[in-house]
């Protein structure tokens, strides 16, 4: 059986791969809250915060959606996204916002996936965001 994909699904991901430039600095690009939660997940052992935010901004800030993507009950849910949104430096109103951390944050995904320990070295002893 074949599977396939829209490369627009993928496109950015796509580009963010074959960019020239070393993988620090790409990943020093990345939003700096995403790269703040990051580095404290790779400490901490905890990725909740950052898979609600992630899920959140996939569902284009729908608690709702979320929520049932998360399975979880939308109050705690609410709970948790104010405790996020309040630990942010940088606020997520405007879409080009929303989107810029989306996107780092789909960009951390793939290389924790894709390059198994890199991740982890750049938050535990990579330079600061830009």
């Amino acid at each position: 059986k074949h599977m396939y994909c829209e490369f627009y699904d993928y496109a950015i991901l796509y580009l963010m791969e074959t960019a020239s430039g070393k993988k620090h600095d790409q990943l020093c690009a990345c939003h700096p809250d995403v790269v703040r939660m990051i580095r404290e997940s790779c400490r901490e052992g905890e990725d909740e915060r950052l898979n609600t935010l992630y899920v959140y901004l996939r569902n284009d800030c729908s608690p709702t959606r979320t929520s049932q993507q998360l399975y979880l009950h939308r109050n705690t849910l609410l709970y948790r996204l104010k405790k996020i949104m309040d630990e942010l430096e940088f606020p997520i109103e405007q879409k080009q916002d929303k989107d810029y951390m989306l996107f780092s944050i789909q960009m951390m995904r793939l290389y924790r996936k894709k390059y198994a320990g890199l991740l982890e070295e750049f938050a535990l002893s990579g330079p600061e965001p830009v």
